[in-house]
Formats: C-alpha cells, structure tokens, sequence
C-alpha cells in the first residue's frame, strides 16, 4: 500500500507543472511589422558592432584591395552610421548634422 502511495504522489506532482507551462505559451502576443523590423535591425547591429569589435584598431584602415576607390575598414563602418543616422532622422522628420554622405 505504500508503494502505490508514493507511485500516486510522484504521478500528481509530476502532473501539475504541465499546465503551468502550456498557459503561458497560449497567452504570446502575435508578431507584428514592427517587431519583425525592430529584430531585424537590430540583428544587423548586433553584427556590425561585433565586427567593429573584434577588429583590432590598428587594422581600420585596411583595405581589402589594392585600389584606392575601395573604402577601408573603418570607412565602411562610419558609412553604415551615417546612413543609419540619416535614415532614423528622416523617420523622427529631424534634420542630419551630416548632409552629405561618406
């Protein structure tokens, strides 16, 4: 009778996260455009900021040709900011400080 017992006990408490669990997966908000735009950019930064990182400062002004029309590292990432920068100023209808771009 004290196997059955304990067999019983283990089997309710072993029951009893389950639903805990399923309920909040039922309540998730859908996804929107806007979060799917929000992940996206911000994927896209997570890698530029990483690779401006794990770049060693002295290598910014590699480039990687022989030709001196090819931007260098670090002309590559101040392109990215700029542009970023004048993309998210046209959306807040703000002014750039930098017209012209690099």
């Amino acid at each position: 009778m004290n196997k059955l017992s304990v067999v019983l006990l283990l089997g309710c408490l072993l029951t009893v996260p389950a639903p805990a669990q399923q309920g909040g997966q039922g309540q998730q908000a859908p996804p929107t455009v806007a979060g799917l735009v929000r992940n996206l950019y911000m994927g896209v930064k997570n890698n530029i900021v990483r690779s401006g990182e794990k770049m060693p400062e002295e290598f910014y002004g590699l480039r990687p040709g022989s030709q001196e029309e090819v931007r260098t590292f670090g002309q590559h990432l101040a392109h990215v900011a700029n542009y970023n920068y004048l993309w998210c100023s046209q959306a807040g209808a703000k002014r750039t400080p930098m017209p012209e771009p690099i």
